[in-house]
Order: C-alpha cells, then sequence, then structure tokens
C-alpha cells in the first residue's frame, strides 16, 4: 500500500541530517506506527510522506503510484495525493460548525459532488465518529476528546487512502487519552483505512499498532509487531525506550551448546536466551523486564546458583494494580514489579532472573 525507500533530508548545507536512508512499508488498512523520542525524525517522516517536506534522496510510492522521487524528480503535490492528516493541535476551524468543519475538504476537492451527496457523506462520518448530534454546534464549544474526533472526521470524509497522525492524542489528560486510544484503534478498524501513526509514547504505539518502526536520531532501529518490540529488542536503545527495564552489560559472553549466553556482569554471570539473530553478534547485555524478576525470601545457605542474587528491598511503590520494589544487590538496583498485595518494608530477599525470561542483546552506548 505504502512503500517508502531510502528517504533522506538534510538541513545546513547537507551537514545536518533531519532523516538518513528511511524504508519501510506498511500494508493495506495496517497501522503502522513510528516511535521515538523528540527529535528522532518520526514528524520528518510524515510529513515528507504527507508532501509537506522536500526530502532530500530517496521515493515514496502510495498503492501504484509513485508521488515522490528525487532521481526522477517527481512530486505529487499535497492536495494530490488523497491523504487524510490530523495534526497534533487538530487544527479545527473555531469560527466554523462541525458540520463546516467536515464538509470542507469535500467542497474543495478537485472533483466536487452534488450537495445531497456531500451531505450524506458528511452525516455518515459524523455517525461513525459520535457527532451526529452536534453537526450545527460551534467547534470552539467542543472538548478536547471531541475535538479530536471531529479532525479525525474531516481527515476521513474525503475517503482518503492513507491517514496520517501526528501524535494527535498528546494534549488530552491521561484518562481522556487512554479513552481515545480505545476509540481510534476501533475507529481504524471499522473504517479500514490505512495509517500512519507518530508518537513518542511507547504505551500508545504498543496499544494501537499492527506493527512499530522505532526510530532514534533520524534512522529505523527496529521494526516489528509491538510483542517484538518489547520481547525481543535489538539492542539497549530499544530496549530501555520501550517499556520499563533492567540492563545488565557485561565485560564477556559465552555461548553453550544449546544456544544460550552466559554473560558476566556487575552483578556476577547471568545466563540468557540468545534471540535468533545472535549468530556473529556482539551481546554484551544481560535484559531482563521488571515484571518477569522472581523475588523470594533470603534462603538460608549464600552458596551461588545462577541467576540469584542476594539483596535488600530499599523501596515500594503502591501503584494500583501493581506494587513496584527497588531491591539493591552491591551497588545495583533491580526494579520489580508484581500484582498488588501486602505492602512491605526494607527485607532481605533473593532476586531472581529465569533464563528464559532473560534476553541477550547488543549493549549499545
Amino acid at each position: 500500500m505504502l512503500r517508502v525507500e531510502q528517504l533522506t533530508k538534510l538541513y545546513a548545507q547537507g551537514e545536518i541530517a533531519g532523516i538518513k536512508n528511511i524504508s519501510f512499508s506498511v500494508e493495506k488498512s495496517e497501522f503502522f506506527t513510528l516511535l521515538g523520542p523528540s527529535g528522532c525524525g518520526k514528524t520528518t517522516t510524515l510529513r515528507a510522506i504527507a508532501g509537506l517536506e522536500t526530502p532530500s534522496a530517496g521515493r515514496v510510492t502510495l498503492g501504484d503510484r509513485l508521488i515522490f522521487d528525487v532521481a526522477e524528480g517527481i512530486f505529487v503535490p499535497p492536495n494530490q495525493r488523497r491523504l487524510g492528516m490530523v495534526f497534533q493541535s487538530y487544527a479545527v476551524w473555531p469560527h466554523m460548525s462541525v458540520y463546516e468543519n467536515v464538509v470542507f475538504p469535500l467542497r474543495m476537492a478537485e472533483q466536487r459532488g452534488s450537495a445531497s451527496e456531500m451531505r450524506k457523506r458528511v452525516t455518515r462520518t459524523l455517525e461513525t465518529m459520535g457527532l451526529v448530534g452536534f453537526a450545527d454546534r460551534s467547534a470552539a464549544q467542543l472538548s478536547g476528546g471531541q475535538q479530536q474526533r471531529l479532525a479525525l472526521a474531516r481527515a476521513l470524509v474525503a475517503e482518503p487512502r492513507l491517514l496520517l497522525l501526528d501524535e494527535p492524542l498528546s494534549n488530552l489528560d491521561a484518562l481522556l487519552r487512554e479513552h481515545m486510544r480505545g476509540e481510534l484503534r476501533r475507529l481504524q478498524k471499522e473504517v479500514g483505512v490505512t495509517t500512519v501513526y507518530v508518537t513518542h509514547d511507547q504505551a500508545e504505539a504498543l496499544a494501537l499498532s499492527d506493527r512499530i518502526a522505532v526510530m532514534n536520531n533520524g534512522a529505523i532501529v527496529q521494526i516489528g509487531s509491538p510483542h517484538e518490540i518489547y520481547d525481543r529488542p535489538v539492542n539497549a536503545f530499544v530496549a530501555t525506550f520501550v517499556g520499563r527495564s533492567n540492563l545488565f552489560r557485561g565485560e564477556s559472553v559465552e555461548c553453550d551448546k544449546d544456544g544460550s549466553v552466559r554473560i558476566e556482569t556487575v552483578l556476577g554471570p547471568v545466563m540468557c536466551r540468545a534471540p535468533g539473530s545472535s549468530s556473529g553478534m556482539a551481546l554484551a547485555a544481560a535484559l531482563i523486564r521488571p515484571e518477569h524478576v522472581v523475588l523470594t525470601d533470603a534462603a538460608g545457605s549464600d552458596e551461588p546458583i545462577l541467576n540469584r542474587f542476594r539483596g535488600r528491598v530499599v523501596h515500594v511503590a503502591f501503584l494500583g494494580e501493581a506494587i513496584e520494589r527497588v531491591v539493591r544487590v552491591g551497588e545495583v538496583e533491580i526494579l520489580v514489579r508484581s500484582i498488588a498485595g501486602a505492602m512491605d518494608g526494607p527485607q532481605d530477599v533473593d532476586v531472581f532472573f529465569p533464563p528464559e525470561r532473560t534476553l541477550a542483546i547488543a549493549a549499545d552506548t
């Protein structure tokens, strides 16, 4: 459906790269997310797809139509790309009614339908968005969540081939943002529109996406399903950016015959599972998520056991549905997350990393 190839954007006489050799494809009806920290190039990539930025190199194909190619000198104007876009600020027109906001793209289209046809399409779109009762209301009188749905309605009414969303939930409060995540996913699946979504919020990306491209410093670091990104990050950046993590860099690595990896860390030797692509990769960090760490009462014997370390609980936080504990082992602090239960104070415990839940990854800086 969408194919982006070697997209590059240079600034400052070609010395600074906004994005570098960005390549990915999006299937029809897929929800594809560009995820990364501020300044990583995700919005620049989205704007290049929309035609609002002119890349220095690369090409973009939408369906069977080439809409941008530096080498061939092709640049299809934004209004001819059949895209819908929702910005972070929504950009609804406060001086217009809800109906006037939504019908505007149809009136500006090259092939306008009749007034009755446009009214039918607007009404159908407002019904889908749950706004049909607000058609005559001023857009300025809507709540934040209603304005977000209005922006989506305006983007979808022209039946775009591709929907581009640039952090559309970031201006909502936490409770409404969580609610609108579910609404957005439901609407996208109901309408079936192919979607590229930009966010720095990893919880949003995991909840909404079919696939995620994690970006950093203008480049794509990893592409995969939410489960792949969370459970099998390719390096320390992805592991620490997507979700909470305990990461222990090591000085040496040994690979056993069964394919598991033994890493010497500041805690001691840690046995890990190796990813499928471990062959030839410099594996030098052990990763375990807080919810996979096992805590038990300190055993009587101090005899070393692989992946088990004696520590002391130094901090406990109640989070409602879960409890987070910080366990100090020597000078190292380990984050442990468990289902909410009894609150306890400082105590000596044994920390165990199940080898099947501990991953060996590349240790980037």
